[in-house]
């Protein structure tokens, strides 16, 4: 009777080991495959963000490449030496926006110095229908921007605005209680139509993207 006893208690506990160890076992299957997929699932969002990045930096306005070869074939029969002094600029212009397409945020200090080089364009282009002031201390060089976002603000200004001789364009750059700030004059253009806001809409996104990518 004891022996009987002592067997049916050994199979109950073999039984109830096997059980516990069956969910164990269950449990561990699943914990796995959901990391494996939370891990799957991480990398392709950042491989998605990581394209819409790109996507995002490649709508800088191709407008701009045009202009500026436009600007140059004027310039070149009158004064040589200053279409040389312009294609030097906008080859550095180019090179700056090949270097740094791959990178998420670059300091200000660098940002700054692209932006010379552009506006030099600009005024270039424009002659004193454009005033340009930036006022950056240098001790504020070292913080962090998105690429090309203040050439994107600049174009933004330029696209939306008169800029003549009699109605110049206005556009300064300065910091204020730690924000960048890009504020222009106010004149817009009556042919412009409705304001899609890609430009803006393509800063704050862009900014959105550097917290996950």
């Amino acid at each position: 009777m004891y022996n009987g006893l002592n067997m049916i208690q050994n199979r109950v506990n073999i039984f109830v080991s096997t059980f516990f160890i069956g969910i164990a076992s269950t449990i561990y299957s699943i914990m796995t495959d959901w990391l494996v997929s939370q891990r799957e699932k991480k990398e392709l969002q950042s491989q998605t963000l990581q394209s819409e990045l790109r996507f995002l930096k490649s709508q800088i306005n191709p407008h701009f490449l045009f202009n500026s070869l436009n600007t140059l074939a004027s310039i070149i029969p009158d004064d040589p030496e200053r279409g040389v002094r312009f294609v030097t600029t906008l080859s550095k212009v180019y090179r700056y926006i090949l270097d740094i397409k791959d990178q998420k945020l670059i300091s200000l200090k660098k940002e700054l110095e692209y932006l010379y080089s552009y506006t030099y364009l600009l005024k270039e282009r424009f002659g004193e229908n454009i005033h340009i002031k930036i006022n950056v201390h240098e001790e504020d060089h070292d913080k962090l921007i998105i690429p090309l976002s203040l050439q994107i603000t600049f174009e933004n200004a330029i696209k939306h605005n008169i800029i003549t001789s009699s109605k110049p364009l206005h556009i300064e750059v300065y910091l204020e209680n730690e924000n960048l700030v890009v504020k222009n004059n106010l004149q817009k253009k009556s042919t412009v139509g409705t304001s899609t806001k890609m430009g803006l809409l393509n800063i704050k996104n862009r900014y959105k993207f550097c917290k996950f990518v």
